[in-house]
């Protein structure tokens, strides 16, 4: 039981781009091998099943929401947000290298490690504001201005789903109406692809 658990947290099954559709499929099923799959399976199917305008109104409302974050949040608590998407950048590189290394499972955890950094560098990038008085005093600053960092990466996946739906939308329904099946599975395909390639990110 325990090796089990062990595979289904840390297995490799279906990582490959190749393997999406098969992900899926077991998902449909709910015979997942890892939580990889449980992840991808549902986003693949939120952003192919669901009604485009639907989509589209909830990516435009969250936009409003996280417009509204980052005018209503003071310039003093968003300055401790410039941390996080200095260390973002890094973690995309080490994405890229897991990518080209064959999905090796210790650069993805790289990647993730590379978080609890952030405390050792975070009071040095900023300054003398953010230890005084104390360090502790300004928790709840990093806090809040580390939900609205989050909330504005999620939106911006969002709005990249969203311009993948449309293309496959498009492909479909205009640039290939009257197409076979089987062109409109290889279009599927791509699409999901492109899902799995931002759902690491």
């Amino acid at each position: 039981d325990a090796q089990d658990f062990k595979n289904f947290i840390f297995g490799k099954a279906g990582m490959a781009a190749k393997s999406v559709d098969n992900v899926v499929a077991r998902g449909d099923k709910g015979k997942w091998q890892n939580v990889y799959e449980v992840g991808l399976s549902e986003l693949c199917n939120i952003w192919t099943d669901r009604p485009i305008f639907a989509l589209w109104f909830t990516v435009i409302l969250r936009c409003l929401v996280a417009t509204g974050m980052v005018l209503v949040v003071p310039t003093s608590i968003l300055d401790f947000a410039f941390p996080y998407f200095i260390f973002v950048s890094f973690q995309w590189v080490l994405l890229m290298i897991f990518f080209a290394t064959g999905l090796d499972n210790i650069v993805l955890m790289l990647g993730v490690g590379i978080w609890f950094l952030i405390p050792f560098f975070e009071f040095s990038m900023i300054g003398d504001r953010a230890t005084k008085p104390t360090g502790w005093a300004r928790l709840p600053e990093i806090i809040i201005s580390f939900v609205v960092f989050l909330y504005v990466m999620s939106t911006l996946k969002r709005i990249v789903l969203l311009g993948v739906r449309l293309q496959f939308y498009l492909r479909t329904s205009f640039i290939c109406c009257g197409a076979s099946e089987e062109r409109r599975q290889a279009a599927l395909h791509k699409m999901r692809v492109s899902i799995r390639f931002n759902y690491f990110f």
